[in-house]
């Protein structure tokens, strides 16, 4: 059998004897906080006018109230950290096909760059071996055809 632990509170004035499983820390945390919800509603206009039983379940009720509402924000934050675990397993996944399509062109790319290279080594090696022609050739081949008009009026004469 295991030890319980035993802890004496103080809830609304009373000293209770509280007996569980868990820390002393955790039973002092409970008490404080039904204490500063007895506070809170005993502030509140009416409220102590109330029977002693009505005055009970409306702490019981807020009490209540607050749990349900934390309950739902603590389902409603699981369900967000749901959804963006599976938008990070899904970018992962992306990010893990965008890096393979990035390998596979880096390498395209290298066989480009050296069929590239190659080619342009075998072009400077052609034009190695092409014959080459004189400079007054070349010359002439690239002078512009200009017309003599002294030339052209002895012709029509």
């Amino acid at each position: 059998m295991e030890n319980k632990n035993f802890v004496d509170v103080i809830i609304d004035n009373k000293v209770l004897t509280l007996g569980g499983d868990e820390r002393e820390s955790y039973y002092q945390q409970v008490a404080a906080y039904v204490n500063d919800k007895i506070s809170a509603l005993r502030s509140e206009p009416g409220f102590n006018r109330q029977a002693r039983d009505m005055q009970s379940i409306l702490i019981s009720l807020n009490i209540a109230d607050d749990y349900i509402r934390q309950k739902a924000l603590v389902e409603e934050l699981r369900s967000t950290a749901e959804k963006q675990a599976k938008e990070i397993y899904k970018l992962k996944h992306d990010l893990v096909a965008d890096k393979l399509k990035i390998d596979k062109l880096t390498k395209e790319l290298a066989t480009a760059t050296k069929l590239l290279g190659v080619s342009e080594e075998m072009a400077a090696q052609q034009a190695r071996k092409k014959p080459r022609q004189s400079a007054a050739k070349a010359a002439s081949e690239s002078a512009p055809l200009v017309v003599d008009p002294a030339k052209d009026e002895d012709q029509a004469e």
